[in-house]
């Protein structure tokens, strides 16, 4: 079940917990989120164990940077 937690600076983080057993963390890549992972959240509980997701900042459901922050190529 998906629910937010709080950092330091008050960024709020989406993270998506599903099931029990041993704890496995998916990190996505840029630019998606926790969905890219949609496979594994369906299977990996059926299998006994425990799927945490985690939107980065400024992704899926989590807040967007407090910070102007440009990124050049």
């Amino acid at each position: 079940m998906g629910h937010y937690i709080e950092t330091f600076d008050q960024t709020k983080l989406f993270v998506e917990d599903i099931g029990e057993g041993t704890p496995v963390i998916f990190l996505h890549g840029w630019p998606v989120n926790h969905r890219m992972f949609d496979h594994q959240m369906a299977v990996l509980p059926e299998k006994g164990y425990r799927f945490i997701g985690v939107d980065l900042r400024g992704f899926g459901k989590s807040d967007k940077l407090h910070l102007d922050i440009r990124m050049t190529h």
